[in-house]
């Protein structure tokens, strides 16, 4: 008699969004090691389109049903501002370019 194990793979949320089984929210939510929380962003840089105003989530599935929500809720990310790291390096090609 063989003996089978059976095991039983539970995908994150993220995952299940990259896979196509749960509905993708328009707005992206991720786990942030600078904030040591899930997170999702509701605002890009202008510059270089990284992510800005975090909203902090307890877990995943919080994280996965507030970008849900916002998407849902006929919102959309903004990008009316730059991030201090890309206006910096932005000011820096500038003063470049400037100096020839």
């Amino acid at each position: 008699m063989e003996n089978s194990l059976s095991v039983s793979i539970q995908l994150s949320l993220l995952e299940q969004v990259e896979n196509g089984e749960v509905e993708a929210p328009s707005f992206p939510f991720y786990y942030c090691n600078g904030e040591e929380s899930w997170v999702v962003s509701t605002e890009k840089c202008m510059l270089g389109g990284c992510d800005m105003e975090l909203i902090r989530c307890k877990d995943e599935a919080e994280a996965y049903e507030k970008a849900l929500a916002l998407s849902q809720g006929g919102n959309y990310r903004m990008a009316r501002k730059s991030c201090s790291y890309c206006f910096d390096e932005y000011n820096d090609r500038r003063e470049f370019v400037g100096s020839y």
